[in-house]
């Protein structure tokens, strides 16, 4: 998880908890029994590049306490940074096993559910969550609604920890989870979550196995919606190989 700052150049790559198949467990308990409000997200090829485009987005992500290694892509950035890229912690399959580890714990849980739209809100969050409740919002309403919910549903419960799934896509989740954080005083665990909604709700489907294997579910997705994601892959992917380059060789300076 640590990783070594004088050789380490690249920022993006420093400011990842990147963890060891050993260390899961472990990170797993410190989530579940937190006093404070913490967020975790995840950095794949996309979330990278989308930090470049402006500083004001390098700033939400920055808000989340934990930020973790999601793909094929941020781990070639590791190895170009000579530093171990850890497991590869895609929310898909990593949001539910830390969902399992939080409510499982002895504590009272006030969860909610923002992002997609119904009706895979509510099948996606049914799935996700079994026999929780839950409070649900679409993923379309301004910030400050995604605030107000948590907000009021806290004072009527001030012994909760809040359980929040954010599905509405990045940049958005990390926007709301940075005045989430700015709010909240109690416990609370921010979840940016992106698609994990629609694909519970089976709106999307997974890539099969053997792409997911070989680190190339991006190129099942690109094929099954190819005007959608075009952009984020077909022209993302050069520009992620530029600002790799440039940040390890030019950071520092």
């Amino acid at each position: 998880m640590d990783i070594d700052n004088s050789v380490v150049s690249d920022p993006i790559i420093r400011s990842l908890a990147l963890l060891k198949s050993s260390e899961i467990p472990g990170f797993l308990e410190q989530i579940s029994h937190t006093k404070t409000p913490i967020s975790i997200g995840f950095v794949n090829q996309y979330a990278y590049n989308l930090i470049h485009s402006s500083k004001q987005v390098s700033t939400y992500f920055n808000s989340l306490t934990y930020r973790l290694r999601d793909g094929s892509g941020i781990s070639v950035a590791c190895k170009y940074n000579n530093c171990d890229a850890g497991e590869n912690l895609n929310g898909t399959d990593f949001i539910p096993v830390l969902l399992t580890s939080i409510l499982q714990k002895k504590r009272s849980h006030e969860i909610f559910v923002f992002g997609t739209e119904e009706p895979w809100l509510t099948k996606g969050a049914n799935a996700l969550l079994k026999e929780s409740s839950y409070s649900a919002i679409d993923g379309f309403q301004d910030d400050e609604v995604y605030v107000e919910n948590v907000v009021g549903q806290l004072a009527l419960n001030t012994s909760a920890v809040a359980v929040i799934v954010l599905a509405m896509g990045m940049p958005k989740q990390e926007r709301v989870n940075q005045r989430l954080i700015e709010v909240l005083t109690t416990p609370a665990i921010i979840i940016c979550g992106g698609a994990i909604v629609d694909f519970y709700a089976q709106r999307f489907s997974r890539a099969p196995y053997i792409f997911r294997r070989l680190g190339v579910e991006w190129l099942y997705r690109l094929c099954i919606e190819p005007r959608r994601l075009f952009r984020r892959y077909v022209l993302g992917i050069p520009m992620f190989i530029f600002y790799m380059i440039k940040n390890k060789h030019f950071a520092k300076r």
